[in-house]
């Protein structure tokens, strides 16, 4: 506020005060100020929104292309041995446990069926998500446990019998494919006094064997496990 005095005729005084307001924002005079003394509320930046995590039909999706190895010691397969998720091929999948590792990870471990050709397998497998670029992706997979899903309608097709391999003495298992279909025999034997898994194609109308003199040695006993179509 300030005061104004004007000066008329002798002996006449007139007195006025006039407002001055500023702007509570800059303090300029409110006439001067570039939004009249209402300057606009400052913007605050906003947190960056994380990507919500996968849904189980997404995680399904993202396992596609991805490889697992058989994690049993005692496997039916050869070390070098990976089964490739192809699309389509998952069903059955089902959460067993989640597991947040900081802001920018998490695992899934899950159950599930695989199909891989006319046999399928069981499994658990570890999904490990990193967030790339705000998009959860699989960084990679690991399999907890694969086992041959047997349905037991093709057992009677293979007829199995020990019989010396024709090297002096020594015994192989013998498995024969009286069918016309290609199948798939695992199992267990005893051979050169060792316990040992096999799996082994064997071709329509053909015979296979395990064990003998250049596989293990001498088989006494067997134990067939799965017969399933190739």
């Amino acid at each position: 506020m300030f005061g104004l005095t004007l000066l008329l005729p002798a002996g006449v005084t007139i007195s006025a005060q006039i407002a001055v307001r500023k702007c509570p924002t800059c303090g300029m005079l409110v006439q001067y100020c570039q939004y009249r003394g209402r300057h606009p509320k400052p913007q605050t930046a906003s947190p960056q929104t994380i990507a919500a995590k996968p849904s189980l039909a997404k995680m399904q999706k993202d396992m596609v292309g991805h490889t697992i190895a058989d994690p049993s010691s005692n496997s039916y397969h050869p070390s070098d041995w990976k089964l490739t998720i192809r699309n389509n091929s998952i069903s059955g999948f089902s959460v067993i446990e989640r597991k947040d590792n900081g802001r920018n990870r998490f695992m899934v471990r899950a159950s599930m069926k695989i199909a891989e050709g006319n046999h399928a397998y069981m499994s658990k497998i570890q999904l490990h998500y990193k967030l790339v670029y705000n998009e959860w992706k699989i960084d990679y997979i690991v399999a907890d446990k694969l086992d041959v899903i047997t349905t037991h309608e093709y057992d009677n097709l293979i007829k199995a019998y020990i019989d010396q391999d024709g090297w002096g003495g020594t015994y192989c298992l013998f498995l024969e494919n009286r069918s016309e279909i290609t199948l798939i025999v695992g199992g267990d034997m005893f051979a050169g006094g060792e316990r040992r898994r096999f799996s082994t194609v064997v071709d329509p109308h053909a015979t296979s064997s395990v064990g003998g003199l250049f596989g293990g040695g001498s088989v006494t006993e067997y134990k067939i496990n799965f017969v399933i179509r190739k």
